[in-house]
């Protein structure tokens, strides 16, 4: 007899011996299923087991530069220095390590080697914790082998990723210092300028004074 209305619906009873036999048809379909899953959830330990282990090697082998440094051995921390970025790129330490790095190769006047370092590491970190320190290292090297335009042009470029007031300001002053020694008086004026305007700026009292000097040279330069 055909059941009609509440007699109609399926019951629980129902539900569970349609799913059982489901189940049993499709056994193999669940055993891979959950062979996937485990797969899964063990590469995925795997991988962040992994992860750690690098980070912790990458650690280790910074320390071990860092040892070389406090002993004087410049050439020695290099090496050291060399290859951990090239072991461990990508990871803090490793970033770390262009920075020290590039230090170490500036201290000893191979300021082109060390740029090139900071300029690769700085476009895979375009935000996070290195991307100021990354542009305004490479800055100071533009400016120590004589090309203050692309020291300005990444000190801006620092100014920009950072998100401290202060920090900011500093790199801007930096950037306008370059411009000056560029002879890119205009640009010079323009972030002195952006500086004096701000009361609170720890820099207006230099801002005002850079402003005068500027504005006296391009007067004398008629």
């Amino acid at each position: 007899m055909t059941r009609t209305g509440e007699a109609a619906r399926p019951t629980v009873e129902d539900h569970t011996e349609d799913f059982l036999e489901w189940t049993k048809s499709h056994s193999r379909q669940l055993s891979f299923a959950a062979l996937a899953l485990l797969t899964v959830g063990i590469l995925a330990y795997v991988i962040a087991g992994s992860r750690t282990t690098k980070a912790n090697n990458a650690n280790a082998a910074l320390n071990q530069a860092e040892v070389a440094l406090e002993r004087g051995d410049m050439q020695g921390a290099e090496a050291a220095l060399t290859q951990l970025v090239r072991r461990f790129k990508g990871t803090s330490a490793g970033t770390q390590g262009v920075l020290r790095l590039a230090q170490v190769q500036f201290e000893q006047g191979k300021f082109q080697q060390g740029v090139s370092q900071l300029e690769e590491a700085a476009t895979g970190n375009q935000s996070g914790p290195f991307a100021v320190s990354l542009r305004q290292m490479a800055g100071a090297g533009y400016e120590a082998m004589g090309r203050p335009a692309d020291a300005a042009a990444r000190y801006l470029e620092a100014a920009e990723k950072s998100e401290l007031t202060g920090e900011r300001e500093l790199l801007k002053a930096q950037a306008a210092r370059a411009f000056r020694q560029d002879g890119n008086k205009a640009e010079a004026i323009k972030i002195w300028q952006s500086i004096a305007e701000k009361p609170d700026s720890p820099l207006l009292n230099e801002a005002r004074l850079r402003l005068g000097e500027l504005t006296a040279e391009a007067a004398g330069a008629r």
